[in-house]
Parts: structure tokens; C-alpha cells; sequence
């Protein structure tokens, strides 16, 4: 999928991986608690970046 969106724009790739690297870091390191607070609302966006598509002109 970052493939994808880096065709259209940097900004939206960084966005996503910036999120994976936070989702793999509370996998990793969160504490169990943090896991099952965060996780389920990171997968299903509903925390996390917010990318909409570009205006057209």
C-alpha cells in the first residue's frame, strides 16, 4: 500500500510509515495494557493519520 500512495505523494507515505513504525514499537516495547488500549484503534484508524485525497483545481 505505500507504494501506492508514494506515487501521488511523499507526505501521505511518510504519514503511514510513521505509523507503522509506532504500531511495530508498541508491539514490541508497550506494555501489555498499552497494547490492548492502542492497537485495536491504530489497525482500524481510528487513531492514526487521516489522509485524504488531493483537492483537484
Amino acid at each position: 500500500m505505500n507504494r501506492a500512495v508514494a506515487r501521488t505523494s511523499a507526505s501521505p507515505q511518510s504519514l503511514l510509515t510513521v505509523h507503522g513504525m509506532v504500531c511495530a514499537s508498541l508491539s514490541r516495547w508497550g506494555s501489555q495494557r498499552t497494547r490492548q488500549r492502542l492497537l485495536p484503534r491504530l489497525a482500524s484508524g481510528e487513531l492514526g493519520p487521516k489522509i485524504q485525497s488531493p483537492r483537484r483545481c
